[in-house]
């Protein structure tokens, strides 16, 4: 971590879990007006990634206090929905603005002219779009695909597997004024979807740490036939395998951030991979030291295994990125797998992984 991401995940983590040691874990795992007036008001909802000091790092250190204590407040998306903007050169007014990248849908123009478009379509899984002032889509024009930032006038309501809001956006036939409309340049849906994952990753490796502390602590404190649970070799090979893939994916976060900007969204698909490997693995063994309790309404250990079982699919799942990283690294002149781990091949760049992401 850089000084200024230490700075940032310590001292929103100090907020958050004061709130939980007076609220209750449960109660800020849900959207809280009055706890989102708070982080608004130290700035973590409205970071600028236009500061020179702010970089992908500072983001994934929010993302990772988001999961570490499973919040249920659109940080995450807010700094997404905030580089996205940035990067189309779009401005975006006070308030909650959210991303409608994940699935990889796209509007489509039903008019265009100088004072803007008309368009419609379908956005499905937005996340907090209910509470959102505007929310952000890509839409199909006659130049290519455009950013553009949107009421989200009709919104059905839904939820991922941990209750989180996920969605449905209809658009039709919305005007979107011209300075609504980003520019043809800056960045694409896959490089969007590509740093979502990553701060899914990054939230993700955050939960996982605070699984792998319950699990430890509870191993100890549990006692069964005269001694902690934690003294049985089977319960030993549960912790390991916790920490084993809470390690894995927080490494392959801290990875990506430290790659070359060419090679970003290679590196941001592998780390939603690994997530995708490791969440369920680490979900099982957790919930096998806990047993029944650990299920339970009152515990807090499913409020974030949940969460990594819907964040594994979000902004694409394993299948998808391990599908896209195999088209290119797997073809007939590959270079070899040492290769493409270390700074691209030229190959590998020929095939479209060498595009220079802006983050």
């Amino acid at each position: 971590m850089s000084d200024l991401s230490r700075e940032l995940f310590t001292a929103l983590n100090d907020i958050v879990t004061a709130r939980a040691a007076r609220d209750g874990h449960e109660a800020i795992a849900t959207w809280s007006p009055d706890l989102w007036s708070t982080l608004d008001d130290q700035g973590y909802t409205s970071i600028d990634p236009d500061e020179p000091e702010v970089g992908l790092a500072e983001f994934c250190a929010v993302a990772t206090a988001v999961g570490t204590h499973a919040l249920g407040l659109p940080l995450v998306e807010a700094g997404l929905a905030a580089w996205l903007a940035s990067a189309a050169d779009l401005k975006l007014p006070a308030g909650l603005v959210v991303p409608a990248v994940s699935t990889g849908d796209v509007l489509t123009v039903v008019e265009q002219d100088d004072d803007g478009l008309v368009v419609e379509g379908t956005l499905r899984r937005v996340p907090w779009a209910r509470h959102a002032e505007l929310v952000l889509a890509f839409v199909e024009t006659e130049s290519g695909r455009r950013l553009v930032a949107l009421e989200p006038l009709d919104v059905t309501e839904g939820a991922n597997l941990a209750g989180e809001p996920r969605d449905t956006v209809t658009v039709e036939r919305q005007r979107v004024g011209a300075a609504q409309v980003g520019s043809t340049e800056g960045v694409d849906l896959r490089e969007a979807r590509a740093r979502g994952a990553l701060l899914r990753a990054a939230a993700a490796a955050g939960a996982m740490d605070t699984i792998a502390e319950l699990v430890v602590e509870y191993a100890g404190q549990r006692h069964q036939f005269g001694q902690p649970i934690g003294a049985f070799q089977a319960i030993q090979q549960h912790v390991v395998t916790v920490a084993q893939a809470a390690a894995a994916t927080r490494a392959a976060v801290e990875s990506t951030v430290a790659a070359a900007p060419d090679h970003r969204v290679l590196a941001a698909a592998s780390a939603k991979v690994t997530l995708g490997i490791q969440a369920g693995r680490l979900a099982r063994s957790a919930h096998q030291v806990f047993g029944a309790i650990g299920a339970t309404e009152e515990h807090r250990l499913h409020l974030l295994t949940r969460r990594l079982w819907s964040w594994q699919d979000e902004y694409g799942t394993q299948h998808e990125w391990s599908h896209f990283l195999g088209e290119r690294l797997v073809f007939p002149e590959a270079p070899g797998l040492w290769e493409v781990l270390t700074p691209p091949h030229p190959a590998v760049t020929a095939r479209g992984v060498g595009e220079s992401a802006p983050w």
